[in-house]
């Protein structure tokens, strides 16, 4: 059976969504509470960085297109065994941190129909089966659903941020002075509003014509993302609440239908992001297994293309992630935890080898500076997740020395 093709359109929803997701909900009211007046200038550097951070991995995934993603651009800078490295890193973040995800979306249905808490597992649960069920179809078939899924929730966002600046106005003269000290210390926390672009690589053998597609799909992207981003921020500047929520500004749009709706948005953006995620490291597993590197059980495909072995290999572990959650073995915190830490090397990894792959040096410097932003993000991680990262990779380095030695392929952005 032939497999349909994304097109910019697809391809930028697979991105949209999923990059938005449940940060779209969470991140403008801390940022608000952070820097009051000063928050809109905050999103304006993130949102630049979101665009080089995108620009970095849109290039890496023409110039070097598999279902590996990044990995393959990681692996002809430092060598195979690195680039296999870079892989562990993201398959070990996606056994786990997606988790996460579902119980947000989770709990969100549990609030919203009064559920009792020990309805969340269960909840949970029947998340998982449905994103298992989705990821199995065609990726153009997701790809329209998160267009739709994408579109709408952009569209009340931008509607019901649009009327309450009308209605309140917008003041960026704040009254109290800058801290740039706590500026600084405190910006990297918006970095997890743009992380989620060093997936778009492993999609890049499903794109038609990827040296058109894949630009477009990233402008689009960028400029969709950032437009909300920047839209939402001025109307909880607009709004001045101490305690500001994003359910506000949709309130002059849709009234008493704002907390239904946010509680629909929330739950359609977790799972985009589930979606993406999963579906995207499914598809490196599937490379992995047949090029030897993993079980072969895990290279199986269905009908429609999708990584069969991959998809459910992920989908009972991350069941077993929430059996264990249930009965308190693990924490939620610990879990996500994990995750974030596994995700940022892993983005780090492939920073780092599009500066030593670009032949442009003005390439090398913008790939620099979200990259300064992820090395902060870690640094700043707890102790013990620091060890578990730095043990993993002397692992590697150890065992695989030999690997290092591979003549990386320079290529002009």
């Amino acid at each position: 059976m032939q497999q349909k093709k994304l097109g910019p359109l697809l391809l930028s929803a697979l991105m949209v969504g999923p990059i938005l997701g449940s940060g779209i909900i969470i991140l403008p009211p801390i940022a608000q509470e952070l820097f009051n007046r000063f928050a809109i200038f905050a999103w304006g550097i993130m949102m630049c960085l979101g665009g080089l951070f995108a620009m970095v991995f849109a290039t890496l995934a023409l110039k070097f297109p598999g279902a590996e993603g990044a990995s393959i651009a990681v692996r002809k800078a430092f060598g195979a065994r690195i680039g296999f490295l870079a892989s562990t890193y993201v398959i070990l973040a996606v056994c786990a941190g997606p988790v996460g995800i579902l119980i947000t979306a989770g709990e969100t249905v549990v609030r919203a129909f009064s559920l009792p808490q020990p309805f969340l597992p269960g909840v949970v649960g029947v998340l998982l089966l449905v994103s298992v069920i989705l990821l199995l179809r065609e990726v153009t078939a997701v790809g329209k659903l998160l267009l739709v899924a994408s579109s709408v929730i952009a569209l009340a966002l931008v509607g019901g941020s649009a009327m309450t600046i009308a209605s309140y106005g917008i003041c960026l003269a704040g009254t109290n002075d800058l801290d740039p000290m706590l500026f600084v210390r405190e910006l990297p926390i918006l970095f997890w509003a743009i992380i989620g672009w060093e997936i778009l690589g492993n999609y890049s053998l499903e794109v038609k014509d990827p040296k058109t597609t894949i630009p477009r799909a990233a402008i689009f992207s960028v400029a969709g993302i950032s437009f909300v981003y920047i839209i939402v921020a001025l109307a909880l500047n607009a709004l001045d609440n101490p305690e500001p929520r994003v359910g506000e500004v949709l309130l002059p749009l849709l009234g008493n239908g704002s907390d239904l709706a946010l509680m629909v948005m929330t739950l359609a953006l977790c799972l985009s992001t589930y979606l993406m995620i999963v579906g995207g490291v499914a598809r490196l597993i599937r490379t992995l297994a047949r090029a030897g590197r993993l079980h072969g059980a895990l290279g199986r495909e269905n009908q429609q293309g999708a990584p069969l072995g991959g998809i459910l290999f992920l989908a009972a572990l991350h069941g077993l992630v929430i059996v264990l959650l249930a009965y308190h073995v693990v924490s939620l915190e610990s879990i996500i935890s994990f995750a974030n830490i596994f995700f940022l090397a892993n983005a780090l990894l492939g920073i780092l080898a599009a500066v030593r792959l670009s032949t442009s040096m003005a390439f090398r410097l913008l790939s620099v500076l979200p990259g300064a932003g992820f090395l902060a993000l870690v640094l700043v991680s707890s102790p013990w997740l620091i060890c578990l990262l730095t043990g993993v990779t002397l692992v590697f380095l150890a065992n695989n020395i030999r690997g290092l030695g591979i003549q990386s392929r320079p290529f002009n952005p």
